[in-house]
């Protein structure tokens, strides 16, 4: 299996301009969710960067600071209730969050390379605000990028 940032340099998305169609999607997943912050990031070997986002202005933040690099290894989208109990996550280094939900995007055309963690709704400071029907529509958007 290819890893995450090899397949980003193939796809050539990085760094680049906003995309309308992204922006939508990372606007109704905030919308669906009730999440306040959204985005469709990408991890590269030093930062997760953001193509498109809701909520907030950071245009990345370092890789290490975030969960995305757990979303990428799991087949099923990531529901974590409350990030402040869950060891994996660097809770100081997530702005914003406090549970999430995400889903990553595997690439068809590159099949079984991970590329990116998909449109992911953070909230802050209420625990549990995702449910099982927010995971579903998730994945069947990041199934279908």
């Amino acid at each position: 299996m290819k890893l995450t940032a090899e397949s980003l340099h193939e796809y050539e998305i990085l760094d680049t301009p906003a995309d309308p169609a992204f922006d939508e999607i990372v606007r109704v997943a905030a919308q669906v969710t009730g999440a306040p912050y959204a985005y469709l990031g990408f991890l590269d070997s030093n930062r997760l960067w953001f193509k498109s986002r809701f909520g907030f202005r950071e245009p990345r933040f370092p890789r290490l600071a975030t969960a995305d690099q757990y979303t990428i290894l799991e087949p099923e989208p990531l529901l974590v209730a409350d990030a402040a109990m869950e060891p994996r996550f660097p809770v100081r280094g997530i702005p914003l969050t406090r549970t999430c939900i995400a889903a990553r995007i595997w690439r068809r055309r590159w099949p079984g390379r991970k590329v990116a963690s998909a449109p992911w709704p953070c909230s802050r400071p209420k625990p549990n605000q995702f449910t099982e029907q927010h995971a579903s529509i998730l994945s069947v958007w990041a199934a279908r990028s």
